[in-house]
């Protein structure tokens, strides 16, 4: 099985390229408050929470993101307090999203299952993007304490870096928010 890998804060990789499953990132790259982590479930994992989703098993499937946010509260510093699960089909795409600073704190956790998929962080202040390929059953944390990051996902049926082409598949994503 391929190493856990964490894409930390780039200022803690000055300068250094991190490898993540078939995917390179140049932390430069990356804004400061996001983490990626690799193999945050295995394939067994995965399977039984896109299962749940596609069945509508909304309380067990709760309960479990409940258990989960419980084990990710001992390494932050919020406290973990809502959850929602969605799917995104073959081709379709995620309109921007921002957490509200008046519900929210500047805390969001998500598992990204069934495809590796590119989200684009987009600073409003600056306006200047961060592609950012996901790789499945990989974990993200965006600790956005300005609640200037949106998060999107383009419309396909692909993802291109550079000169090469990623296909995608049905995305399922588990979401962790921290409500005030």
């Amino acid at each position: 099985m391929s190493e856990e890998v964490s894409v930390q804060p780039y200022t803690r990789y000055s300068g250094k390229v991190v490898g993540l499953g078939s995917f390179t990132y140049n932390p430069k790259f990356i804004p400061d408050g996001f983490t990626l982590i690799g193999n945050a479930i295995n394939r067994e994992t995965e399977d039984r929470l896109i299962s749940l989703i596609e069945e509508g098993k909304n309380i067990e499937l709760k309960e479990i993101m409940r258990c989960i946010a419980a084990e990710f509260e001992g390494e932050l510093n919020c406290k973990l307090n809502e959850y929602t699960f969605g799917k995104i089909k073959l081709g379709e795409g995620m309109p921007p999203e921002k957490e509200d600073s008046k519900y929210y704190n500047p805390c969001v956790v998500v598992i990204n299952m069934g495809s590796d998929i590119e989200l684009i962080l987009t600073d409003t202040i600056t306006k200047k993007g961060y592609p950012i390929m996901l790789p499945r059953r990989s974990m993200f944390l965006l600790q956005d304490k300005k609640f200037k990051f949106t998060r999107t996902i383009k419309k396909g049926n692909e993802d291109k870096i550079g000169n090469q082409t990623f296909y995608r598949s049905n995305r399922y994503s588990l979401v962790f928010k921290s409500r005030k």
